[in-house]
This record gives C-alpha cells, sequence and structure tokens, in this order.
C-alpha cells in the first residue's frame, strides 16, 4: 500500500498541474460543501489529477466515454446527496452534506487509484500539452490554419480532418452588447496551438469535443465545424464553443466561431449538421431550476457563415413549463334575486292570506 501511495504521489508529481479546485470560483452547492472542509478539498484535488492521468491514457476513441463516466458520476453523487442548485447552502446543510460529498469522493478516489496502479508505466504521464514554437508562425492578422506538417490531400478540394487536431486557432469571447444582445469575438491576443485535440494556452485547457465534416459556405465542398471545450486552469467552469474551418483547396482556414446556449455552463451539445450554408446544432442547456452538473433543456440554435464570420441566425428554445389548459369555469347555482328585506314578503304573504279569509 505504501508503495502504491507513492506511485501515485509520483505520477500526479508528473501533471506538472494537478486541476487544483479552485474554492474562490465556486458556484454549486456542491463546491461549497467541498471547499468546507480541507480534507474533503485535498481528495477532490487528488480525484482530479488522477482523472487527467487517466483520460491521457485513454484512446481518442474513447476519451468521450470516460468523460461522460466521469460526468454521470457527478450527476449522481449531486444527486444522492441531495445538493440542488447553485449558491452557497446554510452552514447547517454543509455541515450536515459533508460525510456523504466525502463518502462519495472516497469511493471514486479508491476506484482511480486502483485503475492508475495497473496503467503501464508510460502512461502515467499525461500528454504534454505545453505550446512549441511554430517555425512557420502565421502573419499577423491572418487566421490562417496552423499543422503539423504538410496537408495530405493538398492540391485537392479532399479537406484533411485530421489536420485540424493539431491546428491554430483563437479562442472565441462572450461579450454583451448596449442593447442587451450578445456578439462573439475571437481573442486576437492569444493563439491556441493544439496537439492530438487539446492544449493550455493564455491560463486556460482547451480540448475538442466534437468535428463535422458538412458544406458551411455552400460551395459545394466540405468544411469543418469544431466543439470546443474550455475551462481556466485550476477552475471549474466550462465554456463550450464551436469554431469553423473552410475548405480552401482541401486545406482548412481559421474563420472564428460562437459560443452557443449559456457562458459557463456545461452545456451539452448532442449533435451538429450542417446543410445549405447553415450550420444546425441541438444542445441540452440550463433550465432555471437545472443544478450547474445537469442540463435537460433541448435547445435548437442555427448558425450561417457570411463570408467573415458566423451569424446565429435561430434560437428556439422549448418552453420549460408550457402552461396547462384551463379547465372550464364551474357553474355556479341560480341564485334568488336581491331584495332588501325578505322578511317583509314573508310577512306580506302571510297578512294577504288572512284578509282574504276575513
Amino acid at each position: 500500500m505504501k508503495n502504491t501511495r507513492f506511485l501515485l504521489f509520483f505520477s500526479l508529481l508528473a501533471c506538472g498541474e494537478t486541476q487544483a479546485f479552485e474554492c474562490s470560483k465556486a458556484f454549486v452547492k456542491t463546491d461549497f460543501v467541498i471547499c468546507s472542509s480541507q480534507q474533503i478539498l485535498d481528495e477532490e484535488d487528488e480525484l482530479e489529477g488522477l482523472y487527467h492521468i487517466l483520460l491521457s491514457s485513454k484512446p481518442e476513441a474513447e476519451k468521450e466515454a470516460f468523460r461522460e463516466q466521469e460526468r454521470e458520476w457527478i450527476k449522481q453523487y449531486t444527486v444522492s446527496c441531495g445538493l440542488y442548485g447553485k449558491g452557497k447552502p446554510p452552514e447547517e446543510e454543509i455541515k450536515k452534506k459533508q460525510p456523504c460529498v466525502q463518502e462519495s469522493i472516497l469511493q471514486r478516489l479508491k476506484y482511480f487509484r486502483s485503475l492508475v496502479v495497473a496503467l503501464p508505466s508510460q502512461d502515467k504521464k499525461p500528454v504534454d500539452n505545453k505550446q512549441e514554437p511554430n517555425p512557420n508562425p502565421p502573419n499577423p492578422g491572418k487566421t490562417e490554419l496552423a499543422t503539423n506538417g504538410e496537408n495530405a490531400n493538398a492540391g485537392s478540394k479532399n479537406l484533411d480532418i485530421s489536420a485540424i487536431r493539431n491546428a491554430e486557432f483563437m479562442p472565441v469571447l462572450f461579450e454583451h452588447g448596449t442593447s442587451g444582445e450578445w456578439k462573439t469575438e475571437t481573442d486576437q491576443e492569444c493563439k491556441v496551438k493544439l496537439k492530438d485535440g487539446e492544449a493550455t494556452a493564455c491560463e486556460q485547457n482547451y480540448s475538442i469535443n466534437m468535428i463535422f465534416s458538412g458544406d458551411i459556405n455552400n460551395d459545394g465542398y466540405k468544411d469543418a465545424v469544431v466543439n470546443i471545450n474550455e475551462n481556466p486552469v485550476g477552475g471549474n467552469g466550462v465554456t463550450s464553443y464551436i469554431i469553423i474551418f473552410i475548405n480552401h483547396d482541401g486545406k482548412p482556414q481559421y474563420y472564428g466561431g460562437a459560443i452557443f446556449a449559456e457562458e459557463n455552463q456545461p452545456a451539452n451539445l448532442k449533435a451538429i449538421k450542417a446543410k445549405d450554408g447553415k450550420i444546425y446544432l441541438e444542445i441540452i442547456g440550463h433550465k432555471e431550476t437545472d443544478p450547474y452538473c445537469c442540463p435537460s433543456l433541448n435547445i435548437n440554435e442555427i448558425y450561417q457563415f457570411n463570408g467573415k464570420h458566423l451569424v446565429k441566425v435561430v434560437d428556439k428554445s422549448p418552453d420549460p413549463s408550457p402552461p396547462k389548459p384551463v379547465p372550464p369555469p364551474v357553474p355556479k347555482p341560480p341564485q334568488m334575486p336581491y331584495e332588501p328585506n325578505p322578511y317583509k314578503r314573508f310577512f306580506d304573504g302571510i297578512f294577504g292570506a288572512i284578509k282574504k279569509s276575513l
């Protein structure tokens, strides 16, 4: 057991960064419970480090399934511990929920430790995402895709999708306009160089979640839509957005992108389609009552390439709580006409009958 602990310790040191849980960015109830105890926080940090070791050891085809398992585990223990919603809960509730959260993390930690120990020694180091200097950097102001090596399909109209996993792009920013509408722009100060679909740059982690090929500019040739997940180094929030690469004689060229659904919310992108020059997204976003971990609102978004950048065309979100049909009014029983003194009519009838009998 002692040797196992040392092995895990040196595996974590190899990370350089163990993705420490950043309590200053606590957002949902679970975050605040974790941050309320140094012991739970240390265990969560170790869990994060082991998770990244295991993720980097997976073949590319298995990584998304592993991420989905982790998301499902977070959802399950959030539900089982009764930690729904956002914001800091009362101190009494935090103390009450600590044992449940700690037990859930310890069980997961024990499982991850056994998986890491079983890894071959060369897999105990995560992928090195440090940026390597580009021997042929693009000219300032241009957004041409940088790739490692020559495009295998250069000279043809077939887009080399595999080159995009080692592409260079500029992150998408989220800005609010003065009228309350939003627009997206790229960060001209930061260039991200992907290595096998992942990178760390400008104090952010980047990873490709999904690549889809389809005709974006309606020229009859396939382009690429890429779903990027971005989260701060050591932070908890995730921003997900799409970027596009247009096919220029078989060579992909970067043309910016757009943030879909919500900023700093883990919206799940279910599907991407490109047809008739438009990009169709199927998303699961957040209702107001959804916890941070578990969005459940179906959202459809459509974007169109205008020759320079993407423009949002449609944002249709079904009403999460459609109004119930109003039942027909219940008929009231008939009422007698109003009389200021009903007793007068009663006595008048009696006296009238007496007069007739005399």
